[in-house]
């Protein structure tokens, strides 16, 4: 049964991170990154809700008084879909630091880096 539940969130998420990006981020491509960043935390919020209804994911943060406002750099182990969008939710303002060949993807890449993230080539050996 897992099996099937991750299967149908899969084949949900796909479509729908598609059509939001195409439909919804793309245009707002014309307004301040402001709208941006609230658009995507609207996505995440959303991967969230779909995936401890269909999934039955749960999940705690413990800690969440640690989090500091302002510039702060923090850094994490990526291991999953879930982690990278956790912290669009928890941190006001996040940039990511994504490798250069994401920012050329159609539509992702101009909704990135709109975004605000920060490309790295690792070809050159800087990261």
């Amino acid at each position: 049964m897992s099996a099937l539940r991750s299967l149908v969130f899969n084949m949900f998420m796909f479509v729908f991170t598609s059509l939001y990006i195409l439909f919804f981020l793309c245009p707002l491509l014309l307004f301040p990154r402001a709208y941006m960043t609230w658009a995507v935390k609207a996505w995440a919020i959303i991967l969230f809700g779909v995936l401890k209804r269909v999934v039955g994911l749960d999940y705690r943060i413990t800690g969440e008084e640690n989090i500091l406002t302002g510039p702060v750099i923090y850094s994490s182990k990526h291991q999953s879909a879930w982690d990278t969008a956790v912290f669009l939710i928890l941190l006001d303002k996040p940039a990511y630091i994504v490798k250069e060949e994401l920012t050329k993807l159609p539509f992702y890449g101009a909704v990135a880096q709109k975004a605000g993230v920060i490309s790295v080539n690792r070809d050159l050996g800087a990261a």
